[in-house]
Formats: structure tokens, C-alpha cells, sequence
């Protein structure tokens, strides 16, 4: 495992966790290299030999190194911003493994994709197309489209991130979807390639995923029927991980090659979207206990803060945490509180833990959605980032100065005050 306990004391693959925290210091997120090639390995069991491509979605993780390392591993890209595109094509990614999607893609990253020959936009409006369209044809060009559909299919997860109701902000109503790649066919400066869904993440059962898939399936043997030859059919993401003890765990490889082999046989290209399925589990947040606040409530005060997790403030999200040192003793039930001045500003609630002042705790599943959404608020530096290869450890985002924080900033003149 790559999580484990030595003598007591919790190791990330063949490290010690303390020895990190004070190599490093804290608040520190820490990678295991390990889980990412395990989960990695499963996506690949279950596509098996169809066509396929792996896209991971930038907004997941953007650490460079992590970037660079599943781009040596063979895996493409979902990128939704240009800054996320500038990244993956920095690390020499090719342009024929990105997908762009995002309700709200602005001009200059519709040229921007359009110039360095990106493999597909998943188009999510009418008014997007018609704007792609005329950028293709000021440039001469043929723009490669999907169309994001909205199957209206519900799925048990936190509102935040169901993505694929009506009420939602993403993609084509499903019935409108027809017109739409009609439309396409029309262009001389558009070529239809796919068809695109994403409902929403972490789901822990397969049936809305498939009731997503069948939808997409119908939509491509009716728009074949009036001459849309679509080649690929991209899945989104979404598959969960189980945060909380009892949650059930997916099987990937099962789960995905049921998905795909529909679509497999038919000849299609299958393009996945896994994000936080390979590397939530790879992640932890290593955080130290300032204070210990006894009262009607037990606080256990650390260094990290929803500015380095705000999962558990923005979603409510359950994050199991563990202390780096167990030790034998009764322990009392603690929230485990950032510095931060709010009182969202809770990483857990009735933990039981064994701890004193100056003690490290793991945050665990981290590894997606952790460092990517955090924050200076307060004034707080980002966390440093370590990947873990069995008994090395490799620096792979410095923590940040607070002298960086003020640099961008610059003092009215004095003329501004008369």
C-alpha cells in the first residue's frame, strides 16, 4: 500500500510523512507516484485495445510536473481556459490529445486552439459555433467540433457538481442537438468529430453514466442518418472515489469497459475524462496542530486552511484525516480548524485523534481539486507540492514567499493624493 504505518508513524510509499513535514515543512501536499500508475492501469484495462484517449482535465490538478508526467504516461488533455492550454502545450503535449471545453470560451481562446491545431472544441452553445465559424473562416481554416450535449440525467452528487440537468449551465439541450450539427454539416468552415456529455462528478453508480452513454449512442445514429458522420464519442468524466468509509469503491476497469464497448463497436474512438479517479487517492495534505482550544467544543487549530482545501467549506466534503504519529492513548474528539478568519474555515468535524501541540495530521484525498483551488486568501502562500517515488522525493512546486504575494502590487502616486 502506498499509505502505511511503520512503528506507528505513516508513510507515503517507502517515506515517513514526519520526515517530509519537517524536510519541507507544512502546510505540504505530497503525491505518490504509485497510486497514480495503479489508477492510471486501470482506466487502460478496461479500454483495452478499442481506440481511445485518455484526456486529464487540467482544472483537476495543473501542477506542471504532475501535467508532464501523464503526458509521458500517453494521456491527452481537457483543458477549459487558455492558461490551462498555455500549460499542457508547454509540457510538448500534442495538439491531437486536447480537447477544449467550457461554456464561456472567449475569442482569443478560440484562436488561440484554432492556431496550434488543437484535436477538438466541445462546443456548448449556438453562439459559440457561430463565433468559432467566423474565426475558421477570417483564418482560412476548418474548425474540429463536438457538440457537449445535455442528456438531462440526474445524478446522485452535491449540486455544485451535477452537470447535467436542464437547469444546468452546460451544453446543448439533447433535442436540440440535431439542428445543431446540422448547422455544422452546412459550414465549410466546420467539420463535426464528435459528440461530448460530462453529467456531473463524483458518482458512485454506473446507471447514470450509461443512461448518458445510451443517450449520446442514439444521437449519433440520428445524425448519421442525415449524413453526420461523427468519429468519436467523449464520455466526460465523473467516476467517484470513496471519501467517506462506507462510500462503495467503483471499479474502474469494469465500469469503463462497459461503457465503452458500445461504442467501440461501432468503430468509434472512445475519449475519457478521468481527473479526480486518478488522483484524489494519490494525494494527501499534510497539515501541523498549532493549538489545542478545549471547550464546548474541541478545536484542534493547524497551519492549513480552506485556503489550502476548501473543499469542506465550498461542498461540506468529508476528507478523512489521520495523525501522523499514532499513539496509544484515549484521544478526545476534536474539529480540526484552519487560521483562517471564517467560520467556514473547518477542514473536519468530531474526528477522534491522539494528538498534542506541534503534531502533524494527514488530510487524505487531496490530490484532486486540492491544490488547484487553492487560494491566497488572507494573505496565506500557497502549499509546496512533493511527488513520492518509492524512497525518493522529488520538490515539485516551491511554497510560496509572502514577498511574491505584494509584488504584483503597485502604491498610488503621490499625485493621486491632491
Amino acid at each position: 500500500m502506498a499509505f502505511h504505518r511503520r512503528h506507528g508513524v505513516l508513510h507515503i510509499e517507502s517515506l515517513s510523512i514526519q520526515d517530509l513535514a519537517k524536510q519541507y515543512g507544512t502546510p505540504l501536499y505530497l503525491y505518490s507516484k504509485h497510486i497514480i500508475l495503479e489508477k492510471l492501469a486501470h482506466y487502460r484495462r478496461g479500454l483495452g485495445d478499442c481506440d481511445h484517449v485518455i484526456c486529464f482535465p487540467v482544472k483537476c490538478n495543473s501542477n506542471q510536473a504532475l501535467l508532464h508526467f501523464l503526458r509521458r504516461q500517453g494521456c491527452g488533455f481537457d483543458v477549459a481556459s487558455s492558461g490551462e492550454l498555455l500549460r499542457v502545450l508547454e509540457i510538448h503535449c500534442n495538439p491531437q490529445k486536447i480537447v477544449f471545453s467550457g461554456v464561456g470560451k472567449s475569442t482569443y481562446e478560440l484562436k488561440l486552439g484554432l492556431e496550434v491545431g488543437i484535436k477538438c472544441f466541445n462546443t456548448e452553445s449556438w453562439q459559440e459555433i457561430d463565433r468559432l465559424e467566423e474565426i475558421a473562416r477570417s483564418s482560412g481554416t476548418v474548425a474540429p467540433v463536438s457538440v457537449r450535449v445535455n442528456p438531462d440525467v440526474d445524478v446522485a452528487t452535491h449540486p455544485y457538481l451535477a452537470t447535467g440537468l436542464k437547469s444546468n449551465k452546460f451544453g446543448i439541450p439533447l433535442e436540440e442537438a440535431p439542428e445543431l450539427y446540422s448547422r455544422i454539416r452546412s459550414s465549410p468552415f466546420l467539420q463535426a468529430e464528435g459528440v461530448d456529455c460530462h453529467v456531473g462528478s463524483q458518482i458512485l453508480h454506473l446507471q447514470p453514466l450509461l443512461e448518458a452513454r445510451d443517450c449520446l449512442l442514439e444521437l449519433v445514429n440520428r445524425v448519421g442518418k442525415s449524413g453526420v458522420d461523427l468519429n468519436f464519442v467523449d464520455l466526460g468524466g465523473g467516476i467517484g472515489v470513496p471519501y467517506r468509509p462506507n462510500d462503495p469503491s467503483p471499479d474502474i476497469s469494469e465500469w469503463v469497459r462497459t461503457l465503452a464497448a458500445p461504442i467501440a463497436s461501432k468503430g468509434m474512438q472512445v475519449i475519457i475524462e478521468p481527473g479526480r479517479s486518478l488522483l484524489a487517492e494519490s494525494g494527501v495534505l499534510v497539515t501541523t496542530i498549532e493549538y489545542l482550544k478545549r471547550g464546548c467544543r474541541n478545536f484542534a487549530i493547524v497551519d492549513a486552511s480552506m485556503t489550502e482545501l476548501i473543499r469542506p467549506a465550498l461542498y461540506g466534503s468529508y476528507h478523512r484525516v489521520e495523525e501522523v504519529i499514532r499513539r496509544e492513548s484515549e484521544g478526545q474528539i476534536y474539529d480540526v480548524v484552519g487560521p483562517v478568519c471564517e467560520n467556514s474555515d473547518v477542514l473536519a468535524e468530531e474526528r477522534l485523534l491522539r494528538v498534542f501541540p506541534g503534531d502533524s495530521l494527514v488530510i487524505f484525498h487531496a490530490g484532486a481539486y486540492g491544490s488547484s483551488m487553492s487560494s491566497n486568501f488572507s494573505s496565506r502562500t500557497r502549499a509546496a507540492e512533493v511527488m513520492v517515488d518509492k524512497n525518493a522525493s522529488y520538490l515539485i512546486r516551491e511554497r510560496e514567499s509572502e514577498e511574491e504575494l505584494r509584488r504584483r502590487d503597485h502604491l498610488l502616486p503621490e499625485v493621486a493624493f491632491k
